[in-house]
């Protein structure tokens, strides 16, 4: 009786952890270039190059009903690495805040 008491608390305690713990993987990338916006009822899809790493990033908001604001629900990183420089339908001019 007593072993299955520990294993339940066992049990919860990691749950609760798990649980408690913030998803790294939620957060949309900062410097990139979007190359389509397919929007839906629910909420708007990016398809994006993030310029940090050279992947392809699927993001997904949701139209948040009670603030009437987006929220972010999903950040999908493909692995799929992009070199810029040899894209020929792409055509990228990458300004800096200072050459303004």
């Amino acid at each position: 009786m007593k072993i299955k008491g520990l294993l339940f608390l066992l049990f919860l305690q990691i749950s609760i952890l798990g649980f408690s713990t913030e998803n790294d993987t939620l957060r949309a990338p900062k410097n990139v270039i979007i190359l389509s916006e397919s929007i839906k009822e629910s909420g708007i899809y990016y398809t994006m190059i993030d310029l940090q790493n050279n992947e392809l990033v699927i993001v997904y908001y949701f139209f948040h009903n009670v603030t009437g604001g987006m929220k972010l629900q999903t950040v999908q990183r493909t692995g799929i690495i992009i070199d810029i420089e040899r894209q020929t339908g792409i055509n990228v001019k990458i300004t800096k805040e200072e050459d303004k």
